[in-house]
């Protein structure tokens, strides 16, 4: 009797580990449906996309095609050599950005010959400073103490730097006239 209890219990649990296991397969059958139904509706909704999209496609490509057969075959061309109203505008800034560029590559010119300039006459007084210095002390105090007088005091030794340079060159010319004058002379006494 004790074998038949066991044997018995073991059925059950048989019987029982069955009964899990067609469980277990009509949840997972259940579950399968359930997904398919998701999955048809997603793929039902997708297609309905691409439908709708489709159609928005088609109906672009018909446009298209009917704009294309509008544009003729070929087209009017005039070529004037001649400045009409609508390019007055275009022309007008064009000589303005010419007349600019020239302005300002003469400025530049201009100023880059006087920065040489300058140059020069730093690296000449430098020269002056290093070869007199007592002279360039004395030029210093007096510029120093009256900057307006020793400005008047170079413009009048300039201007009579410009009256000698004049007066040398009369005294050539008066020279040389003269001694044209004897040439010609001796010329004559001779005949």
């Amino acid at each position: 009797m004790a074998r038949s209890v066991a044997s018995r219990a073991d059925v059950y649990k048989q019987n029982s580990l069955h009964q899990r296991i067609n469980q277990s397969h009509f949840e997972a059958q259940d579950y399968i449906k359930e997904q398919t139904g998701v999955l048809k509706k997603i793929l039902d909704k997708a297609y309905q996309s691409f439908v709708g999209s489709m159609n928005v496609w088609s109906a672009s490509i018909e446009e298209l095609d009917k704009q294309l057969k509008e544009i003729p075959k070929s087209f009017a061309v005039e070529h004037h050599h001649h400045i009409v109203p609508k390019s007055k505008g275009l022309m007008i800034i064009l000589i303005v950005l010419v007349f600019l560029s020239v302005a300002g590559l003469a400025w530049g010119f201009a100023s880059y010959k006087i920065s040489q300039d300058l140059r020069a006459d730093q690296v000449k007084y430098r020269i002056f400073r290093q070869q007199l210095p007592d002279l360039n002390r004395r030029i210093d105090s007096l510029y120093y103490e009256n900057p307006e007088r020793a400005a008047a005091v170079v413009s009048k030794l300039e201007a009579e730097t410009e009256l000698r340079k004049a007066a040398e060159a009369k005294r050539k010319e008066a020279e040389q006239v003269a001694k044209e004058a004897a040439i010609l002379q001796q010329n004559g006494n001779a005949n």
